[in-house]
């Protein structure tokens, strides 16, 4: 076993020299040159491995190590240029060129995929880059469409704030199909706003009702004493009324001019804010000192 050891020494010493060569090279960026290195030093090792194994200087982890280090130097160009191509988009989006900015984050998406398939040992083989980098190049090339639903939605709140149908009827018709145009195209996009689209989609599916709806709220809402700035149901919610809004009607006692009940507090909460998106003002259930108001 000593001599086996010594016998082995050697080959230990030119690897850890390797070793020291594949770091100089490393600082001084040359990656092909170091991962030729780096694939000497790994044959070296498994060599140790497989013919001295009895030894002190048998190692499968330093294997294991030098086998993702040869993978890491191969694809370090690569993972270059995925930071060049990041960086040269991350520019382009803060000076608003968009679409210059989706095109940089495609082609450094591309390259990752390149080094996932290559690489597989690699650390700089990434799933997670995969999806942060189709976000990116989603999110620049859905940023127009973004902003059109953002004014688009204000318009909307100002249109049913200001009970104006033919405004609120051409701006709906809009935003649905930006909201399905961003969805179909960009699903990983940052502007791609579950809540508010859900607004937007009940309230194209509720359209032919909105106004109908509104004039049965105004017809009954009082302000409140001593309370400035909020107005206030002065019945409790019909069936017919809870229903046309929540979709569904709860209740055990049934009757279209009956209060609704059976209602669970998250379900009123939920029937306040469907309500907010018809109206186009913040709904809510009262306090009990403004109910006793």
């Amino acid at each position: 076993r000593k001599i086996d050891n010594l016998d082995a020494y050697p080959l230990l010493e030119e690897i850890s020299n390797l070793e020291k060569t594949i770091l100089d090279l490393e600082k001084q960026e040359e990656w092909d040159e170091a991962s030729q290195i780096a694939n000497k030093a790994l044959a070296l090792q498994r060599n140790l491995n497989n013919n001295y194994r009895g030894t002190i200087h048998f190692d499968s982890n330093k294997l294991s190590d030098l086998k993702i280090k040869y993978a890491s130097l191969r694809s370090r160009k690569y993972y270059e240029k995925i930071k060049e191509l990041t960086s040269q988009g991350d520019f382009e989006y803060d000076k608003r060129r968009y679409s210059a900015a989706s095109s940089l984050y495609l082609e450094a998406l591309k390259v990752q995929e390149y080094v996932n398939a290559n690489f597989i040992s690699s650390p700089h083989a990434s799933k997670e880059k995969i999806i942060e980098f189709t976000k990116k190049s989603e999110s620049a090339a859905s940023y127009e469409i973004g902003q059109d639903i953002l004014s688009q939605s204000i318009i909307l709140d100002e249109s049913l704030r200001g009970r104006d149908e033919f405004r609120f009827n051409k701006t709906i018709s809009i935003l649905i199909n930006l909201v399905d145009r961003m969805e179909g195209e960009f699903p990983l996009s940052i502007f791609n706003d579950e809540k508010a689209f859900d607004k937007i989609k009940y309230l194209y599916l509720m359209r032919n009702d909105i106004f109908f709806i509104q004039d049965k709220i105004y017809d009954k809402l009082l302000p409140l004493p001593k309370i400035e700035d909020i107005l206030m149901f002065k019945t409790e919610i019909n069936q017919a009324l809870y229903a046309i809004i929540a979709n569904v009607n709860p209740s055990r006692d049934l009757g279209n001019t009956k209060p609704a009940e059976s209602v669970s507090w998250v379900e009123a909460n939920r029937f306040c804010e469907r309500l907010s998106h018809i109206m186009g003002y913040r709904v809510r259930l009262p306090q009990e000192y403004e109910y006793r108001e």
